[in-house]
């Protein structure tokens, strides 16, 4: 037990309800990195975007089946990996009609986390990047997304470093989600595998949905 007579407990009781209220609020995730950061005496990052800008606008509906989307990548000089297309093959094309959809291409410090801890990189949970960004108005994409966002991404830089990723978080097929990739100059989709406890850093991007413009 402390010494009572030094205890600050009794002036704290305020903020901690405050500090609850906080973490039960929609911004939850947020003031509770914030409060680890402060536990380890490093400065909390609180900004967050007021608003998200639309990296780019997919039509919903675009692909009519899973050879339109594997034709249509390679027409433009990309690739369909292995485990990708055996994927890409699960998928039921044709039942959606096409509509506007704003996707963002987002790291964690976009999510409020400060993307670094002492002299190393910061890194976040996938359970932890989803949760934040549904908490702040994103949504995750639909397995599809993952073809037009690759069509639409030539600009991609290579990969140099091995924990540089570009995740579409959408449902997961077969424990996986599609990965867009530059692999040495080579354009193609991919799979990952993450777990709820995966970890990344402020290298890797992850793609949401914005809005849907029907």
């Amino acid at each position: 037990m402390g010494n009572k007579e030094n205890s600050a407990l009794p002036e704290a009781q305020g903020l901690l309800e405050e500090l609850k209220k906080c973490l039960d609020g929609k911004d939850g995730f947020v003031w509770l990195e914030a409060f680890k950061k402060f536990m380890r005496k490093e400065i909390p990052t609180w900004t967050l975007p007021t608003f998200w800008k639309a990296w780019k606008t997919l039509s919903n509906g675009f692909f009519k089946s899973a050879d339109h989307a594997k034709t249509s990548l390679e027409a433009n000089g990309m690739e369909i990996y292995g485990r990708a297309e055996t994927m890409l093959r699960k998928l039921r094309f044709g039942k959606f009609k096409p509509y506007g959809v704003d996707i963002v291409m987002i790291d964690i410090t976009d999510l409020g986390y400060a993307g670094f801890a002492g002299n190393h990189d910061e890194e976040v949970s996938y359970k932890n990047i989803v949760k934040t960004a549904k908490k702040n108005g994103l949504q995750e994409c639909t397995p599809y997304d993952a073809f037009e966002i690759r069509l639409k991404y030539p600009e991609q830089p290579v990969q140099e470093r091995f924990d540089e990723h570009y995740v579409v978080v959408a449902r997961k097929i077969n424990s996986g989600v599609f990965t867009i990739m530059n692999n040495h100059g080579h354009l193609a989709i991919g799979v990952s595998y993450p777990r709820p406890d995966t970890m990344f850093n402020k290298h890797s991007k992850f793609f949401f949905r914005l809005t849907s413009k029907n």
